[in-house]
């Protein structure tokens, strides 16, 4: 049987929020979203490089790019409504 932890999604936030200062990367999500996602979507690059990582490792087998570029684009929806919540907040 296997265990399922279920994600704090304010802590998730607050990573993905610290992240990004540390890295120095937009002030907030949806900036990032408009700029990135739809590149990341449609890069031939990281679709080579998604083939070669699922050669290298057999747990990606299985997994598509699409399904992965979508996860992403799930993520940062996920985040960009966190961030308007702790706008709403903070107003």
């Amino acid at each position: 049987m296997s265990h399922v932890e279920e994600v704090n999604s304010r802590k998730l936030y607050k990573s993905a929020r610290n992240t990004f200062n540390r890295k120095g990367l937009p002030d907030n999500f949806s900036t990032y979203y408009k700029e990135r996602v739809e590149v990341i979507k449609e890069s031939r690059e990281l679709r080579k490089f998604w083939s070669k990582y699922q050669s290298d490792n057999f747990f990606a087998q299985g997994i598509s790019y699409e399904d992965t570029s979508e996860a992403i684009d799930r993520y940062f929806k996920f985040l960009m409504k966190e961030e308007r919540m702790e706008q709403d907040l903070n107003k």
